[in-house]
């Protein structure tokens, strides 16, 4: 578990310039998780650790620019404006 810890922290710190190391409900979630046998510490840090990752590619992702995304937009909008939609429930695409 401290292995974990480790890892994650330095994932905390390498991707989240000061911000604090760990919230107290983190802190809670990781005391309970050294209650538990090493086998499921180990899927918890795994899951824990595949989560950030995840979440870290999807920040970097969606912090760049979207021009497709803001032409579409942009259409979609003057569209609107210019009475070209119809309003529907998602039910009825």
């Amino acid at each position: 578990m401290v292995g974990m810890t480790l890892r994650l922290g330095h994932l905390l710190n390498s991707n989240m310039k000061g911000a604090e190391i760990m919230t107290t409900l983190l802190t809670k979630a990781i005391k309970q998780i050294e209650k538990l046998p090493a086998n499921l510490q180990d899927e918890i840090a795994e899951q824990l650790l595949s989560d950030f990752e995840s979440e870290m590619a999807w920040e970097k992702t969606l912090s760049k620019p979207q021009p497709k995304l803001e032409l579409l937009a942009e259409r979609a909008l003057r569209e609107s404006e210019e009475g070209k939609t119809k309003k529907m429930g998602f039910d009825e695409l």
